[in-house]
């Protein structure tokens, strides 16, 4: 067995935390994008298409941010008891 040192723990841990805060900021990141794209269709009146050409996401990623979108806003009615 090979005896691991306090800076190489040190340094898998700052790894492993600096990786974590990556991870979570793209999650951020693509969540506002989701967002935006959701916006631009239902509030804005741009096309899945012209989305798809401005974002580099296919249409089915797309069909996708809005039925998550959809689904979210009835669960939120269902909750407030408007459905």
């Amino acid at each position: 067995m090979t005896l691991v040192t306090d800076p190489t723990l040190a340094m898998i841990r700052s790894e492993s935390s600096k990786l974590i805060r990556d991870e979570v900021r793209t999650a951020e990141q693509r969540r506002m994008l989701e967002s935006a794209v959701a916006d631009a269709i239902l509030k804005l009146g741009c096309t899945p298409d012209d989305i798809s050409e401005a974002s580099g996401l296919t249409l089915t990623e797309i069909k996708r941010i809005l039925s998550d979108v959809r689904a979210v806003d009835a669960d939120l009615a269902h909750l407030a008891g408007l459905r």
